[in-house]
């Protein structure tokens, strides 16, 4: 049986006047959904533009508490169009396992 791949792209959940945590904490639901139904999650953060460590905090340590590391790690990729994106979410995926 194929495992579902569902994708999410963080500028859907972005609001000009929302706090990024609220939105980090509503895209950190929808991941933990699909996860599990048993899905594989790729999230994309192309476009996102100013994202705060904070964003991305928010975000790991949600889905890590609700599903474990290993889902982070081997159910959902992660998509960047920016090095400064990448460096980011590494610092704070880190984070959010030493924290766990």
């Amino acid at each position: 049986m194929a495992t579902r791949t569902q994708g999410l792209t963080a500028l859907d959940y972005m609001e000009p006047t929302a706090d990024p945590t609220d939105t980090a904490f509503a895209l950190a639901q929808d991941v933990i959904r699909h996860l599990r139904e048993g899905a594989m999650v790729h999230v994309s953060f192309v476009g996102l533009r100013g994202a705060p460590a904070g964003f991305f905090n928010v975000l790991f340590g949600e889905v890590i508490d609700a599903c474990g590391p290993d889902a982070l790690d081997r159910r959902v990729a992660l998509a960047f169009d920016t090095e400064t994106q990448r460096r980011t979410s590494d610092r704070s995926s880190e984070a959010a396992r030493q924290a766990g």
